[in-house]
């Protein structure tokens, strides 16, 4: 059975008749043709039976179709059977105004389709026109409407003068109307309101909403590409035509290009100027508005999340209180959640929120004060009064099962809709805030301890220094008393002067600690970085440690990287203080039978500067880790008894740790009580590479192949020096005691062999090194040269040493560049005796000493004259320069100049005696001897002219080995 309906039924028959009558094709007539199809036409011999033969027929009126307009159509519909329909179809035509023919008349026609698989093929055609001029072999009444053509056209040529402008004002008119139409900025289309809804007519701007290229919009295809996308709106259409009214609604499309836009539509239906019910569409494309809207209202929920988010973040509920209604609803960061809120309903009455509240949550020294203070009546009276506002803190239970700090708020909101009292609920939690008061608490607590103990500290350090400074001076003055008494008794006054020698030395470390540290607490601090000789430096901090570390019964050593450089720059006085500090500290925090090591090795060069790692480590009495935190700080110190006894300032680690940051190093530190500490600083030297570096690698070259025997029982030492020998070139054997290098030497005699130099350790356990000297002077007699190695001060050996037939001592620990200078100064096999030599040259020497103070203008001649020196003096600078100027030329071989002076002080004496026209007023040496210990002053001195600068109190061994410097 057929499944088409009528209204498609109808809807075919009309598409036959309309592409026939109005478009004038044959093409769709045609297509539907059975092949049994039978056709009667209008004239009395238009019949055909065929596809074939009516379709003959067709084709061959084709030239004479013109089109026509069809309206007044009219449909009747008839079911046949189960596979045939017929619908009987009755129209005016008339011809159209592009055609020269005239006709107007009502046509009738019958089809009989037959349905097969939904598609409908045509099985008869009866077609009548109402016209006796039809003739019998034409389709359409071609001559009768030429001729009525021709007729009218007549009549209209004498009436077209009258209608010219009146047509070409509706012309124009029609072409304003049509520019006006597209080009409005909306699209605009008319629809049928019959089913399928076919385009009336459409302008070209809704073509290029839907992304229509302009080609197609021109082309006879754009009302098809158009279709497609309105009839997407069909239930849309439907409902304006059976609901009547209009329709506003917006609606993504996707376009003919593939972009997304938005449109707005606006659907109505209504009359075109014929009558007929149109269905009028009017779109807007709204995508930046929508896009807009959509990003302002994405910034309105980012804008709101973050309000959300900066609420909850800083408070853990709000709660929603109508207390008239008497009701409460909790909001927390996570609103639809639905389940309650730390076992509170997330709405109810408000009574039985604090109900609840109080009994599962609120501690238990809170209850009776949150009962009363949040009672309903008792908020609401509050509120009534003018109170805007009701807080609490309290410890409330947790999900942990922990008491919380918690605050509650209460305020009161404006109700614009009715009498009911509202307001709001803010819990907050105070846990970080009640742990800040408790910090801040705490720490005002600590810093009020600290100063307290700073306080303390200070008022300790000020006792131990008031008996620290009158402990030396007491001595001082008692000795001097002693030696007053017993001045015939030269062993007691010598004695005297030791021990007032030694209370001088320490009150002035203890003076200069305290300026030094005031100096680092000013931050007048500077480093005076120059050139210095690192081995030297070494070897006069050994000298005094080994001396004291040996009358404590202290074992000490010092270890030294042979890669080490004999010239680094830095400030030497700053570096001499911090070892000096370090090492001193373990002597006084060590007893007998402990020991200190002192160690330096390289880790790091680049860009000019080496990165040196020294290491004080000692087994002394060590340091809790307590105490470690507070090492650093001024005037502490871990045991004030064991401190007191070994006396101090309390300052030396302190001074040690900011040199050190001036210096911008690091110092760390291992200690164990009971155990030792170990100081571990690391320092910056800058790197020379100077033509003594070069004068040194000669050096190298010249001791290649040289046979050296080393004798030490200390491992490292012994193995220090042979990786230094073989550096240079030498070859060398190393034995760990006096036999074995007795055995050696002999070995090589037998074999008519000779070390030329054998490198013996002093102090071994089986035989010392002068023993060990005269075993091998008696092998070799003077072939060989031999040096005493040691790391104490040789000079209590040095007669015994040379009788036994030593030619050289040298001192640990021993330095690559150092052992290359002594063997090439030596010359290997002839020594020099520096000391006889040094102590001939300033026999006879003039000297005019230039001092106020008559106490060490006395002090300073007796050590000169000792020396076989002639002594002239002056006290003040005036005085001086007078002397100098009238002196005979060569008569005054040195100056030795105070800075401080009456009359004229020392800088202007020297500023003097340099621009006088003196002989020797260029070149005489003069030497500053002043208390003014800072480099400024220093520097002040050397631009006037003075050639060396001696600090008060001076080193009699340095200020001895300063005169014969420049003297020699």
């Amino acid at each position: 059975m057929g499944r088409l309906n009528k209204k498609e039924v109808i809807a075919f028959a009309r598409k036959i008749l309309r592409t026939y009558f109005v478009e004038s094709r044959l093409d769709f007539l045609i297509s539907t043709f059975d092949d049994d199809i039978i056709w009667l036409g209008g004239g009395r011999t238009q019949k055909a039976e065929g596809k074939e033969d009516v379709a003959n027929w067709f084709i061959s009126g084709k030239d004479d179709m013109f089109p026509c307009v069809m309206e007044n159509e009219d449909y009747q519909y008839m079911r046949l059977g189960d596979d045939y329909h017929m619908v009987e179809g009755v129209s005016d035509l008339y011809t159209s105004d592009n055609t020269e023919h005239i006709m107007f008349a009502s046509q009738r026609i019958t089809f009989i389709f037959k349905e097969e698989d939904r598609k409908l093929k045509t099985v008869h055609i009866h077609n009548s026109i109402p016209f006796d001029e039809l003739k019998d072999e034409e389709l359409f009444p071609v001559e009768y409407s030429k001729e009525q053509y021709d007729l009218l056209h007549e009549a209209y040529e004498n009436k077209l003068s009258e209608i010219d402008s009146a047509n070409e004002a509706i012309k124009n008119q029609a072409m304003l109307l049509n520019r006006l139409y597209q080009s409005v900025p909306s699209g605009i289309l008319q629809l049928e309101c019959e089913y399928p809804h076919n385009i009336i007519i459409a302008n070209h701007k809704i073509g290029q909403i839907y992304g229509i290229d302009e080609k197609d919009i021109k082309s006879g295809n754009y009302y098809n590409l158009l279709y497609k996308k309105i009839i997407e709106s069909e239930d849309n259409i439907s409902k304006v035509l059976h609901n009547g009214g209009v329709i506003d609604y917006e609606r993504e499309i996707i376009k003919y290009n593939k972009e997304k836009a938005w449109i707005s539509v606006h659907l109505d239906v209504l009359n075109d100027v014929g009558g007929n019910d149109v269905i009028q569409c009017v779109i807007n494309d709204i995508t930046k508005q929508k896009h807009a809207l959509i990003e302002k209202e994405n910034e309105q929920k980012l804008e709101n999340s973050l309000l959300r988010s900066a609420i909850f973040s800083s408070n853990e509920a709000i709660l929603n209180l109508n207390l008239t209604a008497d009701t409460y609803s909790i909001i927390t960061s996570f609103e639809e959640v639905e389940s309650d809120y730390r076992n509170i309903p997330r709405s109810g009455r408000y009574d039985d929120l604090i109900d609840k509240s109080c009994a599962l949550m609120v501690h238990p020294d809170y209850k009776e004060e949150y009962r009363i203070k949040f009672d309903r009546q008792n908020v609401i009276k509050q509120f009534k009064s003018g109170k805007k506002e009701i807080y609490m803190e309290l410890m409330e239970l947790g999900e942990d099962d922990e008491y919380h700090w918690k605050s509650y708020t209460f305020t009161r909101a404006e109700n614009i809709y009715n009498e009911d009292i509202i307001g709001i609920s803010i819990v907050k939690s105070l846990d970080k805030q009640r742990s800040e008061r408790i910090r801040s608490e705490q720490l005002l607590k600590d810093a009020l301890n600290a100063a307290r103990t700073a306080n303390e500290a200070k008022s300790d350090f000020l006792s131990r220094m008031s008996h620290d400074i009158r402990t030396p001076l007491n001595a001082i003055i008692g000795m001097s008393t002693i030696g007053k008494l017993k001045i015939e008794d030269r062993n007691s006054v010598l004695n005297c002067f030791s021990k007032i020698d030694s209370s001088s030395k320490y009150l002035l470390s203890l003076i200069n600690d305290i300026l030094d540290m005031s100096k680092i607490e000013s931050g007048k601090v500077t480093l005076n970085d120059e050139r210095f000789d690192f081995s030297e430096m070494i070897h006069e901090i050994n000298e005094i440690i080994y001396d004291q570390a040996e009358e404590k019964g202290i074992e000490y050593k010092v270890y030294s990287d042979i890669n080490m450089d004999k010239y680094y720059i830095a400030d030497r006085l700053k570096l001499n203080q911090i070892f000096m500090n370090l090492l001193s500290n373990s002597l006084k925090y060590s007893s007998r039978g402990d020991f200190i090591h002192f160690s330096f090795k390289e880790v790091k060069r680049e860009r000019g500067v080496s990165l040196i790692e020294f290491i004080v480590e000692d087994s002394g009495c060590g340091m809790s880790k307590g105490f470690l935190d507070k090492l650093f700080l001024p005037f502490e110190q871990e045991n004030a008894g064991v401190a007191r006894n070994n006396v101090g300032t309390g300052l030396g680690l302190t001074i040690v740790k900011n040199i050190v940051d001036i210096m911008e190093g690091n110092i760390e530190v291992i200690s164990e009580k009971g155990r030792g500490s170990k100081f571990i600083v690391t320092l910056p030297l800058g790197i020379i590479e100077s033509e003594e570096e070069v004068e040194y690698r000669k050096k190298k070259e010249l001791l290649k192949g040289l046979n050296v025997l080393i004798a030490d029982d200390d491992e490292i030492v012994a193995k220090q020096i042979e990786v230094i020998m073989n550096d240079i070139g030498a070859e060398a054997v190393k034995v760990n005691s006096g036999s074995a290098a007795v055995d050696e030497v002999k070995k090589k005699y037998e074999n008519d062999e000779f070390f030329d130099v054998c490198l013996i350790d002093w102090k071994m356990p089986d035989m010392s090194g002068i023993e060990t000297t005269r075993n091998i002077r008696r092998i070799v007699g003077e072939d060989t040269t031999i040096i005493i190695i040691t790391a104490y001060d040789w000079s209590v050996i040095e007669d015994e040493g040379r009788r036994a037939g030593v030619d050289h001592f040298i001192s640990k620990p021993v330095f690559e560049h150092m052992i290359c200078d002594y063997l090439t100064d030596i010359d290997v096999k002839h020594i020099r005796h520096i000391h006889k030599k040094s102590a001939k040259s300033l026999m006879g020497r003039n000297v005019l000493l230039v001092e106020d103070n008559i106490l060490n203008q006395e002090i300073a001649k007796s050590i000169l004259e000792m020396r076989g020196m002639n002594v002239d003096t002056a006290e003040n600078g005036k005085e001086a320069v007078d002397k100098f100027i009238n002196s005979d030329i060569g008569y005054y071989d040195m100056i030795l100049m105070d800075i401080r002076m009456p009359v004229m002080d020392g800088i202007e004496a020297t500023k003097a005696i340099r621009s006088s026209s003196h002989h020797r007023a260029q070149d005489i040496p003069i030497i500053a001897v002043s208390a003014n210990a800072f480099k400024e002053d220093k520097i002040k001195a050397f631009d006037a002219g003075i050639n060396g600068y001696l600090i008060k109190p001076f080193d009699v061994e340095n200020m001895m080995d300063m005169i014969e410097k420049f003297l020699n």
